[in-house]
């Protein structure tokens, strides 16, 4: 459906440690955006560069 995507993002919930692992196990990287929500979770995002 997306045959033309170079990136793909998504972000998760930093204290969330299995998403975290699922994440970057399947290739994705951190990048250095996060965003605090409230003191019990912050959001973390991720890239993976997609090569064609």
């Amino acid at each position: 459906m997306y045959w033309n995507a170079k990136t793909w993002e998504l972000d998760t919930i930093l204290q969330e440690r299995r998403n975290c692992y699922l994440y970057e196990k399947l290739g994705y990287k951190k990048t250095e955006k996060t965003e605090v929500i409230n003191d019990k979770m912050t959001l973390v995002f991720y890239e993976k560069l997609v090569l064609n």
